[in-house]
């Protein structure tokens, strides 16, 4: 019985067992190495849900706008997670086909998806992420609100 009990405590410090989840994990910054330029022609402008988005306590899944950019040298197309449309359209940048665009995106840890720091779109600078890939649309006040009546 004891050895049970001391395996069972030795794995869960090596592993983090049930204590540590990944939301009280220290941030570590974007690995400079991973970071990308891309400039381009938008090819494509779309809207996406990611997949296993919870809709938790009647909040809205965010529809995140990606756009398909095709670098003109190599002539490779890129699909870029740029942010939520919401936040976009609160400050203001509105994406179209044919527009050039350069994107600072990064690939993320266990994803295919490229996801954007920072844009450069008809002269104006739009900084998405900071360096440990958190979006500046997270804070409290820039999540959409869901409007309607209120039931009795």
């Amino acid at each position: 019985m004891k050895k049970l009990i001391i395996f069972i405590s030795i794995s869960m410090i090596i592993t983090g067992g049930l204590l540590i989840s990944n939301e009280n994990r220290i941030p570590t910054p974007i690995p400079t190495a991973k970071i990308m330029e891309i400039s381009g022609k938008i090819q494509a402008v779309m809207t996406d849900i990611p997949l296993g988005q919870k809709i938790a306590g009647g909040s809205l899944p965010q529809a995140y706008t990606k756009v398909k950019v095709k670098d003109p040298v190599s002539g490779r197309e890129h699909s870029i997670q740029i942010a939520p449309g919401h936040y976009l359209k609160l400050k203001g940048v509105i994406l179209q086909k044919n527009d050039q665009i350069k994107i600072k995106a990064f690939k993320a840890d266990n994803s295919m998806e490229m996801k954007s720091l920072q844009i450069e779109i008809k002269g104006k600078i739009l900084i998405l992420r900071d360096k440990f890939g958190k979006g500046a649309w997270e804070k409290p006040e820039l999540r959409p609100r869901r409007t309607g009546l209120k039931e009795r």
